[in-house]
């Protein structure tokens, strides 16, 4: 629970900017902040009770800075605030004031080309889907249809943004064929700023798949909305990833039951994905809460990646595993689990989390796959050390290859059986 006021009898006065200093100190979370003049979170982040931002004043949230909210934001009609892409503006309250958007978001999704798709949410509820990306054909922006296994077109001009929603939208059709950073700017003074708790209604009638995304203008606690929702959903969460050209297009999976979610990239503002609700189950709501927003950025990135396998044709994963170097003192345990891949350390596990690395270490990859077919080894979010190495190995112990893993996905062709000896992941060529 949220403190939302001072526990000192007194009543601390509130500090106003004025362009140049504080009239009452440093904000903090008992008092409230009134912005009188422009003011950037490059000199520093802050927390306050309610927020003010007055007259013509401009907010502007840098990368990597705050700004907490514990009650509630009022601002002028003649002021603004701007958060840069991986800024955070932190509205905590469960029951807030509704309030008006006068906000520019921003966002850049890296590394996309023409013909790609990306998955989206909006901050802002109540304006045109199309607003997030006005150079978007509008034949190009989908929601997906769990019924039917499908994305339908919407009309983005006559859709408004909901909370929670996730959109699959297209690169600009202006967009060039190398890929290049997808900036997306909401330059509003309609709608609403996402703020409270939002439930949305998820179904399962034929794949249990649901298409939602993050609502608030914060980055959201992956692990704590599977904590929070887990008896509704398998452990499982989906992102698009590649291109929806020549290449194909694709799903990455992220495996909460290996606690291999990586929430900076994730769960950031405009961040869409799929989870798959519970077979079989009624339709339920998922929530989403202030309390899932994470408090600040300032973590180092563990040591850590995944390994996907994936089944010709088959856009989803049929399977994954995390291998972690222990690096923080949370409760982050080894997991056992009998799926098709794994890493066969004395038992079958899809998270193995060791006490140290080494670059002469080697791990050997359980297959163990039902039907002969096609399929692809996958490297997945190498973090920390990991994302520096300029080599990760996959050996084919059966056909006497060794490939580079950080180049491009292994693709083998097998009879069906499981396979213990035959894959090994190595850091030197060997």
């Amino acid at each position: 629970m949220y403190a939302t006021r001072s526990r000192s009898n007194k009543t601390l006065e509130a500090t106003h900017w004025n362009g140049t200093s504080w009239s009452q100190g440093l904000p903090d979370a008992a008092r409230d902040v009134f912005i009188d003049a422009h003011y950037t979170t490059a000199a520093g982040s802050l927390s306050c009770r309610d927020l003010h931002v007055t007259a013509s004043a401009i907010l502007t949230i840098t990368a990597d800075t705050y700004v907490k909210i514990l009650r509630n934001l009022y601002q002028s009609a003649t002021s603004k605030i701007i958060v840069k892409n991986d800024g955070n503006l932190m509205l905590l309250h469960k029951s807030p004031v509704a309030t008006t958007a006068k906000v520019q978001a921003e966002k850049t999704f890296p590394n996309l080309q023409r013909l790609d798709y990306v998955f989206m949410s909006s901050p802002i509820s109540g304006i045109p889907v199309k607003s997030l990306s006005p150079g978007t054909l509008d034949s190009r922006f989908y929601i997906y249809d769990e019924g039917n296994l499908s994305y339908n077109v919407i009309n983005p001009n006559g859709t408004l943004t909901l909370p929670a929603q996730g959109y699959h939208v297209r690169t600009p059709n202006s967009f060039p064929d190398l890929p290049t950073s997808f900036v997306i700017i909401l330059n509003t003074i309609a709608g609403s700023v996402n703020n409270g708790i939002y439930r949305k209604l998820i179904q399962y009638t034929n794949s249990g798949f649901n298409h939602l995304g993050n609502p608030y203008t914060a980055t959201i606690n992956l692990h704590k909305f599977f904590k929070v929702n887990k008896v509704h959903l398998d452990a499982k969460l989906f992102q698009w990833s590649k291109t929806n050209g020549a290449q194909g297009g694709s799903y990455q999976l992220h495996n909460y039951a290996g606690q291999n979610i990586n929430a900076t990239s994730l769960g950031t503002p405009f961040q869409g994905f799929l989870i798959q609700k519970t077979a079989n189950t009624p339709p339920d709501d998922i929530v989403f809460t202030p309390e899932m927003i994470l408090p600040s950025k300032d973590f180092s990135e563990p040591d850590r990646f995944y390994i996907n396998l994936k089944q010709q044709n088959i856009n989803i994963p049929i399977g994954g595993f995390c291998y972690d170097v222990k690096k923080f003192p949370s409760f982050f345990p080894d997991i056992q689990f009998d799926g098709p891949i794994s890493i066969p350390d004395g038992a079958n596990k899809v998270i193995l989390r060791k006490d140290s690395f080494h670059e002469s270490d080697s791990i050997k990859v359980r297959v163990d796959v039902s039907i002969s077919a096609t399929y692809t080894i996958l490297l997945i979010d190498p973090s920390g050390i990991f994302e520096s190495m300029p080599h990760i190995y996959l050996a084919d112990n059966t056909v006497g290859t060794v490939h580079d893993l950080k180049a491009s996905g292994y693709t083998f062709t097998s009879d069906p059986g499981e396979f213990t000896d035959r894959f090994e992941i190595r850091f030197e060529y060997a």
